[in-house]
């Protein structure tokens, strides 16, 4: 009889032992399922995304938050594992983000704030109603603004375009504007449709150096290393006519120009 209860001791005992391993292997199994907890996103206000992977806590951020607390009892800081900060591997200061596309754009001057359309209309002799100015600027062009201003006319489409250039590599080559500008003189460009270069005539009497193509229709001047103007006509008028014009609107641009620096 004591045999019996003995065994059944045993038995009890083992069931229980092997009941409370398999509930410890089962919790194992299951915590190792559990997936790395992927890195926290943060949007910035330029609309771009920065990852910023979390760490665990160390004992010297511990020590540090404990020793902050007792010195500011009432602004006491309370950490959370996942914390980051400036010294968390991952972190990149705002600031030294790259700029956005329409952060580019906005820099530049705005090429339909130049010149109005009725300034516009005043000089060819239409009515203001009858132009319609529209901005063609693009962020895909970061670094150019455009404006264009069309009516009914000789010719389909009929108008203007205003264009203001700033330097796409000012860290790499300040003097890229003048070069942009004296090229045109010295290399010529290509006529749209062809493969005939032309090479353009220095422009007097806008900004510190100008070049201009009748041919291509085309005038561009500058504004130190800062920018390039550019007025292009679809006007099929004649050269003296129409460098009366150009300097008209030229002139008018300037002096708006000038308003917001």
């Amino acid at each position: 009889m004591r045999n019996l209860i003995y065994f059944s001791l045993l038995t009890l005992i083992s069931i229980s032992i092997i009941s409370c391993d398999g509930e410890k292997s089962t919790k194992s199994v299951a915590d190792n399922k559990i997936k790395e907890k992927p890195a926290a996103t943060f949007v910035m206000d330029n609309g771009s995304e920065v990852q910023v992977k979390t760490r665990p806590l160390t004992q010297a951020d511990k020590d540090r938050v404990a020793e902050n607390s007792m010195k500011n009892p009432d602004n006491a800081e309370k950490p959370a594992e996942g914390t980051f900060s400036r010294n968390s591997p991952g972190y990149q200061d705002p600031a030294t983000l790259p700029k956005s596309n329409k952060e580019k754009l906005n820099s530049v001057p705005d090429a339909c704030a130049l010149i109005t359309s009725a300034q516009v209309a005043e000089i060819f002799g239409i009515k203001a109603q009858d132009i319609e100015q529209k901005d063609a600027s693009h962020t895909k062009s970061p670094y150019t603004r455009s404006c264009f201003y069309r009516w009914e006319g000789a010719s389909p489409n009929t108008g203007i375009l205003l264009q203001v250039q700033a330097n796409p590599v000012a860290e790499e080559y300040a003097e890229w504007v003048s070069l942009f500008v004296e090229s045109k003189r010295t290399t010529g460009e290509k006529e749209m449709g062809s493969n005939d270069t032309y090479k353009y005539k220095k422009l007097e009497g806008l900004g510190d150096d100008g070049s201009y193509s009748h041919r291509l229709g085309k005038y561009v001047w500058r504004d130190g290393n800062k920018y390039a103007f550019m007025v292009a006509f679809n006007t099929n008028s004649a050269p003296e006519v129409q460098m009366k014009n150009v300097q008209k609107i030229g002139k008018i641009m300037m002096d708006n120009y000038s308003k917001m620096k």
